[in-house]
């Protein structure tokens, strides 16, 4: 059983440098020996970081399957690591990867740890387009990073953050420095919950004598598959995972890929 921390966002945008700090500096070599899984498209996108990760103390790399997760396979077996890194891949649908994800960590009995988002503010702030991307990761996030940020986007970022905080986000927010350097990471890596979604937390257990009230019937107090409230464990109650017959997602994200390119 190894303890897993997903990683999100567009592209690279500075998450191959962020794993490395992690590594280094937010986890303790007792929590090696570590494991790292990443996209072809991502490494592709930055290269030199990516070879880098391979030359981390105490740590593996692996390639995610570039059929997954929409193919029969899963991320290759890291033998012996203790601490995992999944990073989705940054080109493709993050809800197919998240469902994907905690099959592959339900499967395998490994632990989600954290979920890290890292925010691409220069592509968020020339395609706005992109912002539902974003707002879908922060959806299944403790923590949200502000990362690839320019000095002429000050008061961009400065709004953007403010927009963030004024949600009430029970995620945590910081900002993601140059290196992949990050402030306070006892407070990023606290094994404490912050995400909005219920999706990666256990199920409940329902039972009759649980949920009956006095004058009650069972159909009256089971939750059905409609109702609003989200509930742990449930994707068919999680807003960003809710289908439609057809089978499409109810909530329609837009084509990360496209608005990578320049």
């Amino acid at each position: 059983m190894s303890a897993v921390y997903l990683i999100l966002g567009a592209g690279d945008s500075g998450r191959a440098d962020l794993i490395a700090q992690l590594v280094r500096t937010g986890l303790s070599p007792d929590d090696g020996p570590f494991g790292v899984y990443h996209s072809v498209a991502d490494a592709a996108a930055s290269p030199d970081a990516y070879a880098a990760l391979a030359r981390l103390p105490s740590t593996s790399v692996a390639l995610l399957p570039e059929d997954w997760p929409s193919g029969d396979t899963t991320p290759p077996i890291l033998a012996g690591a203790a601490t995992l890194v999944l990073s989705l891949d940054g080109h493709g649908d993050p809800l197919d990867q998240i469902e994907a994800a905690k099959d592959w960590i339900v499967g395998e009995g490994h632990t989600l740890a954290r979920i890290i988002t890292v925010i691409d503010c220069a592509l968020a702030q020339r395609a706005p387009k992109s912002l539902p991307w974003f707002e879908a990761c922060i959806h299944f996030s403790d923590v949200v990073l502000l990362g690839n940020r320019s000095d002429d986007a000050k008061k961009w970022i400065h709004d953007y953050e403010k927009t963030l905080h004024r949600k009430a986000l029970p995620a945590l927010i910081r900002l993601l420095k140059k290196g992949g350097r990050v402030d306070g990471w006892d407070e990023v890596l606290f094994p404490e919950a912050r995400r909005l979604s219920l999706y990666f937390d256990p199920p409940e257990e329902i039972t009759v004598d649980s949920v009956m009230e006095e004058g009650a019937t069972l159909e009256d107090e089971l939750p059905s598959k409609d109702a609003p409230e989200p509930l742990p464990g449930d994707a068919e109650s999680d807003l960003y995972l809710q289908r439609l017959d057809s089978g499409q997602r109810r909530l329609r994200l837009p084509n990360i890929r496209e608005l990578l390119s320049p």
